[in-house]
């Protein structure tokens, strides 16, 4: 519910920065995330603190009020765990499509930005086990499939390459995924390149 409505909000604010003397850029990025720890995973050694990130997103900025950024993130890391002697291939993922409204602070060539946002998490785990290996028995759980509503902090900056229409972005965020039981808090940082569209 708490999603639905921030991302009405968020389209209804994208007329807003498309139609009006805006400029905008698309972001490619990739990154890693770090200290990521589901509350609902029980495994003998839970490691998944460090995650690859790639993502894409719309950076909508104009004069005088905020910017908005809106993405998808996807991040993801394969584990291989051994059970009586059985390998477990296990794969976390998690797909965040998020928007964000941040302050800009600009320069000549180098922008930089600071703000907060929201957006959905759908988190998913999937594994590959022997038929006859009883995860339970051996005291592992594995959450299934669900989409939960987060937030986060975020702060970057952007650098335009001179006489092109292409830069350099950097991110950096601390994020927050509600989840029933406790709460996921982990880091994450990106880098990439914008294309400046007409």
């Amino acid at each position: 519910m708490k999603t639905g409505l921030i991302f009405l909000a968020a389209v209804m604010l994208l007329p807003t920065f498309c139609l009006s003397d805006s400029g905008t850029d698309f972001i490619i990025k990739g990154g890693f995330v770090d200290d990521f720890q589901h509350p609902g995973l029980r495994l003998p050694d839970q490691n998944f603190d460090r995650q690859d990130l790639a993502g894409g997103q719309f950076y909508f900025s104009q004069p005088e009020i905020f910017d908005l950024i809106v993405g998808v993130d996807l991040f993801q890391q394969k584990r291989d765990y051994l059970l009586e002697g059985h390998e477990i291939n296990l794969r976390m993922r998690d797909m965040a499509v998020t928007a964000s409204l941040v302050i800009p602070i600009e320069f000549s060539s180098l922008d930089l930005f600071i703000g907060a946002g929201c957006g959905s998490h759908s988190l998913a785990f999937e594994y590959v086990r022997p038929r006859d290996l009883s995860l339970t028995a051996n005291g592992v759980i594995i959450p299934e499939v669900s989409t939960y509503f987060g937030y986060h902090a975020i702060a970057g900056m952007k650098y335009d390459l001179p006489g092109l229409p292409v830069g350099i972005y950097a991110e950096s965020k601390f994020n927050r995924v509600n989840l029933p039981a406790e709460d996921i808090e982990y880091k994450s940082f990106a880098m990439g390149i914008f294309l400046s569209l007409p």
